[in-house]
């Protein structure tokens, strides 16, 4: 478990504090197939825009921004969380990256109507409120704090007055907590401006994933893909178990957090 840095100090007697030198990283718990998951999640900030991505993903950024290849994305492609908040215009976009590194950029237009709750406690050092709200098709619970005077917080929630420490919906199928605040100098990039989609025509991308998840590879003629026999042969993958697995993984695990724009397969 991470240790939580808490800059209540700092925060109050430096009123000029750049906040933006500061990364945020949360613990996202999720739950799918009967299975919890847990990984970190970092929010980092310039006065430009905030970025809300996994800990693979930043290094993979961070690569790129290198001129290297980054790490693949997972091609459970409706569970990847990307989120890019544009502070000057105030636009929410979810990134979706393929096997391929196409970028599919899906704005968020749900608003949080947040409602603050005359409730407080104490979340490490700092005093949080509580504030409710609905998004994706969930019911949310989330606490602020002011103590660290930023609208922002994990994945698309924002627009509170003071950054939000912890929030989970109503089923528990999702939960953000910050864990560790700490020091930055570089900015790492984000994706690049990727095609536009609606929630609806990602829907429809993914049923043609979802009849043939190797199409990519065969529209750039790379099928068949080859495996080691475990005797130092390389020999093709079985291509109708390889799409039964692929299909087995993308229906148990479809758990989104939009589960107003969940994918029937």
């Amino acid at each position: 478990m991470r240790i939580v840095f808490l800059y209540t100090i700092l925060f109050i007697s430096c009123p000029n504090f750049v906040l933006s030198q500061k990364i945020f990283i949360y613990e996202m718990t999720s739950k799918a197939n009967n299975k919890i998951i847990s990984e970190f999640y970092y929010l980092d900030r310039n006065e430009y825009v905030s970025i809300f991505r996994s800990e693979i993903e930043k290094k993979s950024d961070s690569l790129i921004q290198n001129g290297k290849y980054g790490y693949q994305s997972d091609q459970n492609l409706p569970l990847q969380i990307y989120i890019v908040k544009d502070l000057k215009e105030s636009i929410i976009t979810k990134k979706i990256r393929t096997r391929f590194n196409d970028i599919y950029d899906i704005s968020i237009t749900e608003n949080l109507n947040w409602n603050i709750i005359d409730e407080t406690k104490k979340i490490g050092e700092f005093q949080a409120k509580k504030a409710v709200c609905e998004y994706g098709g969930r019911n949310w619970t989330g606490w602020y704090t002011e103590e660290i005077p930023i609208p922002d917080g994990p994945y698309v929630f924002c627009k509170l007055p003071g950054l939000i420490l912890e929030i989970e919906d109503n089923k528990k199928d999702y939960s953000f907590k910050l864990v560790e605040i700490k020091s930055s100098i570089l900015f790492i990039k984000g994706r690049k401006i990727g095609i536009p989609l609606s929630f609806e025509q990602f829907k429809d991308k993914m049923k043609i994933y979802y009849n043939d998840p190797y199409i990519d590879l065969k529209q750039r003629n790379m099928w068949p893909i080859y495996k080691d026999d475990g005797n130092g042969k390389n020999i093709a993958i079985d291509g109708r178990e390889a799409t039964v697995e692929m299909q087995k993984k993308l229906k148990d695990n479809n758990n989104p957090i939009e589960i107003n724009h969940k994918i029937e397969y």
